[in-house]
């Protein structure tokens, strides 16, 4: 993490706002229109337009990206905004600085700022789709447990501890006890399901944003799990931190031609309740899916294992997807970037064929999976560039099967096991399309 470059900018910048400040180069243009403006109680206000307001933006953008998220970007801007403004000085409140002397001291304040300690952060997330578990769920730093729970009431009490230190009236600390509550769960009486995870962030945003990436991903992984188990029927399962909502989208269908019929229509939409202790044994049970949640557990992965879990990320978001096109296409960028890694030029090719080689003794006929991959591909494609809509439900479900198998393989399989580097699985394509002797044989 360097952030020694943007600093120098923002400090380069400050000055050069100070001196046009100074010199009333700023105010000449009465065309000015800004772009970006903001205040500080103590340090007065400031309004940049043009190229001020894209290299604040830069700045801002710069830093953050440099951060890799311990601070979020409203906390970043605003210490920008306050070293702008302090180096500006239009209050006078240091008239006896130079403009480089403000300058320097306002992005120290920054750098201080941003370089300082992280602090710890619990975060909560309400949790549907699952019902209460009569043990905490563990995976790797995320857990999946309910407001009755230990852990639960812990973090209630840890936050209600908060509210007690502040100097509101008692009666208004209870409401806010209360309206905690009340935001997290969702039925009164009734425990509701949290994953609560800890982080290190400079700021609670930055701290959220954190906590929801975490959580949102590891439920993605789940709820491809629970499909890979319980199959096509279960397409719409949803495991996710959505706001709880009703199971079924309903309708009204009315025939006006004669006016003979009056339908009802009703989608399950989600989220299905499963049991949450059964779930999780059969998914410790399961060879594939067992693994898994082994790498999900783990405290640190592999560059191969990386690769495998952002792919199943995205098989599992499909998988919620109510949009057939949507679900499609999420699964074909989960088969992309399972298959494909880094590789950007003949496409269709080498995916029909990866895949081909991949599962191998597994297909009834190789020529068809070739050919049935590169159709899919097709309809990806259409989707991407010419706004194709409708998908038809065999097509997705083809690419369902072949994306479940490939995940199966490489999870099952001792061969993908032992991967360790994120080259390993191209290299390992590399032998099989060249028909090299090195390549392992293809298990039946």
């Amino acid at each position: 993490m360097s952030i020694k470059q943007p600093l120098d900018k923002l400090k380069s910048f400050s000055t050069s706002l100070a001196r046009d400040a100074e010199t009333g180069k700023a105010t000449k243009d009465t065309r000015f229109m800004p772009d970006l403006m903001f205040s500080h109680e103590d340090y007065g206000s400031a309004s940049l337009s043009g190229d001020e307001a894209r290299t604040f933006q830069e700045i801002v953008e710069s830093l953050y990206g440099n951060l890799t998220g311990l601070a979020s970007k409203r906390t970043i801007a605003h210490l920008v905004e306050r070293a702008i403004l302090k180096t500006v000085d239009i209050r006078h409140n240091a008239p006896d600085k130079s403009v480089e002397s403000r300058a320097t001291e306002a992005v120290d304040e920054v750098r201080l700022a941003l370089t300082a300690k992280p602090i710890n952060w619990r975060c909560c997330v309400p949790i549907i789709g699952i019902k209460p578990p009569n043990e905490t769920w563990n995976i790797g730093n995320i857990a999946i447990t309910h407001t009755d729970r230990a852990d639960g009431i812990d973090f209630f009490g840890q936050a209600e501890a908060i509210t007690d230190q502040t100097l509101h009236p008692a009666e208004f600390k209870e409401e806010m006890k209360r309206q905690h509550r009340e935001q997290i769960i969702a039925v009164p009486g009734k425990p509701q399901v949290i994953a609560l995870t800890t982080v290190q962030a400079l700021d609670n945003d930055a701290a959220w944003d954190l906590a929801k990436r975490r959580i949102r991903f590891v439920l993605d992984c789940l709820t491809y799990a629970f499909n890979a188990t319980h199959g096509p029927q279960y397409d719409h399962y949803e495991l996710s931190d959505d706001q709880p909502r009703r199971h079924y989208r309903v309708g009204l269908v009315v025939n006006i031609t004669d006016h003979s019929r009056l339908n009802v229509p009703s989608e399950l939409v989600g989220p299905l309740l499963a049991d949450a202790d059964l779930f999780r044994t059969e998914l410790s049970s399961h060879p594939s899916i067992g693994r898994l949640i082994e790498i999900l557990s783990a405290s640190h992965n592999t560059e191969h294992e990386e690769r495998l879990l952002n792919a199943i990320h995205w098989a599992g978001r499909a998988t919620n997807q109510r949009r057939p096109e949507e679900s499609f296409l999420y699964r074909a960028i989960a088969l992309e970037s399972l298959i494909l890694g880094g590789y950007g030029q003949e496409l269709t090719l080498r995916l029909s064929l990866s895949v081909t080689h991949l599962l191998g003794d597994r297909l009834r006929d190789r020529k068809m999976c070739e050919s049935q991959i590169k159709k899919l591909y097709r309809i990806r494609s259409s989707i991407v560039h010419d706004g194709k809509y409708e998908v038809d439900p065999v097509d997705q479900s083809r690419l369902r099967a072949y994306l479940f198998h490939c995940f199966d393989r490489l999870l099952a399989d001792e061969i993908f096991n032992g991967m360790k580097s994120k080259k390993d699985l191209d290299e390992w394509f590399e032998c099989a399309l060249r028909g090299d002797h090195r390549a392992p044989p293809t298990p039946s």
